[in-house]
């Protein structure tokens, strides 16, 4: 499923228009119980299909806080790793 929404701000259009050379990596995360699951899963496949590095992710859980407040951690490790600021 590929939800296009136009404009400015559509990712799939960001991620078009992204330099190659200068693209951040994402990582996006969806609880498999998630309503927009369908969603997460066209948008990375997308970004696969287009050779545009980043993380995605699965897991138990649906669209709750309590979801990406255990899943944050996950996404400010792959910050620290992408930026050079991994501890040792």
């Amino acid at each position: 499923m590929t939800a296009r929404l136009g404009g400015a701000n559509d990712v799939y259009a960001l991620a078009e228009r992204s330099d190659p050379a200068r693209r951040p990596v994402p990582r996006i995360d969806c609880g498999i119980a998630d309503y927009l699951l369908a969603h997460h899963r066209g948008l990375h496949s997308y970004l696969e299909d287009m050779g545009y590095a980043h993380e995605g992710a699965e897991s138990p859980g649906g669209h709750p806080w309590g979801y990406w407040n255990e899943h944050v951690r996950e996404t400010l490790s792959l910050c620290g790793r992408v930026l050079g600021l991994e501890r040792a």
